[in-house]
């Protein structure tokens, strides 16, 4: 935003990565590349879209700086965007997969799934709890969608024909 000085989140944690870049150093926005990143044992510090899926389930506040124990993502890099691939961020409380893509104008757009414990699901509105399928091993999962810009996301439940049906029928079960 013009004239608001920029407050970078962040994830800390040990860094392990394995890349291939390709192209002239002189020319960032030309280079591509691929590889894998993982962090362990880290916190998410002040990133917008945890604050924002945190108000979105309620004020969950454990997930809006959560520490985990892995955070992992494969990804390609070509045509000014970062297309992330596959991701995972592991914690004792959740569990938080997706795809999707950023720009090097850092729009952003993805799919995510976030899988709450129990004691986290416990903690979430009851209308939005009673459509959210529950694996076997009890956790929710909450389907999303992401959008906008990583400074401002926007954070979105992804109402599908399933969660229709268990608003209508009552069975959270997958």
């Amino acid at each position: 935003r013009p004239g608001r000085p920029r407050r970078p989140g962040l994830l800390n944690g040990k860094l392990e990565a394995s890349t291939v870049w390709l192209g002239p150093a002189t020319s960032p926005m030309d280079v591509t590349g691929h590889g894998t990143a993982e962090i362990t044992n880290g916190q998410v510090i002040n990133l917008p879209f945890f604050r924002r899926l945190a108000g979105l389930l309620g004020n969950i506040s454990v997930l809006a700086q959560p520490d985990f124990s892995q955070a992992k993502m494969d990804f390609r890099v070509a045509g000014q965007k970062l297309e992330i691939t596959a991701f995972i961020l592991k914690s004792a409380l959740f569990e938080l997969t997706g795809t999707g893509v950023i720009g090097f104008d850092l729009h952003v757009t993805g799919t995510v799934k976030l899988a709450l414990n129990p004691q986290l699901t416990r903690q979430v509105p009851a209308e939005l709890r009673g459509v959210l399928e529950t694996r076997e091993d009890g956790y929710s999962v909450v389907p999303l969608k992401v959008s906008g810009t990583v400074d401002d996301p926007k954070v979105a439940l992804a109402v599908d024909a399933g969660m229709v049906d268990r608003a209508v029928n009552g069975s959270s079960r997958c």
